[in-house]
């Protein structure tokens, strides 16, 4: 019965998939609706991440952000699930590179470096376009999902599309690394990922709040020596996202401890901040609280 209800929902997911994205993002607005008002999806998980981030802001402010948010996120699952149907060429329209010169110097000389940043706009596209505009060496750092469908759908639709690069699971990156570390390439890391309870290590304060974060892409750019850059998404219009690029450093081993993750966070809450509704709210980044023993770096 479970696999005749997946199979089902298969070919559900295929059906949306094929229908033309000016009708999906139709889709999207009565989507957001119910989302945000029948089914309430993490409503109060959204409105007390966005009170506790933005205390100055109006209820009536920090609604529209949230409406915004919420259409956003609608956007998101369509564009997703369109992705089966989505060739290279057209995800080339729907992500603009900003600044591809200040990748270029890496790519010339062979430099490895890591790209971070955050859960703003849709991260799948994004992660792929980057890919298509500089095949065969790219990976990508994930988390897997908890849910084995979705899980293997996704993985069924990156193997469909034939998208170049690896995509590695968080715990096994830096063994990956440091194994293939004389190979030229760059890495892609979201950087605000919520670790688990046992792998705290590291917190400091973000959006008004005590938050806990992996400190993986540091240790991995200090260790190997590789240059990091942070990667800022915009979300212009439905249908377009746009990507910009800017180097933390090109030096890490000369940086301080802590140096290269406070300067991704700092980048990333300005980001937030001058574009909250691209970012994912409806996250529980915040389920963890500092223990007794536990210090905070600012």
């Amino acid at each position: 019965m479970k696999n005749i209800h997946k199979h089902i929902l298969t070919g559900v997911l295929w059906l949306i998939a094929a229908l033309p994205l000016f009708i999906l993002y139709a889709l999207s607005h009565v989507l957001a609706f119910f989302l945000f008002h029948i089914l309430k999806y993490r409503r109060k998980v959204v409105e007390t991440n966005m009170k506790r981030a933005f205390p100055e802001k109006s209820d009536a402010e920090r609604r529209k952000i949230a409406k915004r948010f919420y259409l956003n996120l609608a956007d998101i699952i369509h564009e997703t699930i369109k992705f089966r149907h989505l060739s290279p060429r057209k995800l080339e329209k729907h992500v603009i590179i900003r600044n591809p010169e200040v990748l270029q110097p890496f790519f010339d000389n062979k430099q490895s470096f890591l790209i971070v940043t955050g859960h703003n706009g849709n991260w799948e596209w994004i992660c792929k376009r980057i890919s298509i505009a500089y095949p065969d060496h790219g990976i990508v750092l994930t988390k897997p999902l908890k849910d084995k469908f979705f899980e293997s759908y996704m993985t069924g639709t990156l193997r469909l599309r034939k998208i170049s690069g690896l995509i590695i699971p968080y715990k096994e990156a830096f063994r990956h690394l440091i194994k293939n570390r004389r190979n030229f390439t760059y890495t892609m890391i979201l950087g605000d990922q919520t670790p688990a309870r046992g792998e705290i290590n590291f917190w400091t304060t973000f959006l008004n709040q005590d938050t806990p974060f992996f400190l993986g892409a540091e240790k991995i750019a200090r260790s190997l020596n590789l240059p990091v850059v942070f990667m800022r998404s915009y979300h212009p219009k439905q249908g377009l996202y746009e990507v910009e690029f800017e180097v933390i450093t090109t030096e890490p081993q000369k940086t301080a401890e802590h140096e290269i993750t406070l300067s991704h966070i700092q980048m990333l809450e300005d980001h937030i901040k001058n574009n909250p509704d691209t970012w994912l709210w409806s996250h529980k980044r915040w389920k963890h609280k500092m223990r007794s023993g536990e210090q905070l770096i600012n």
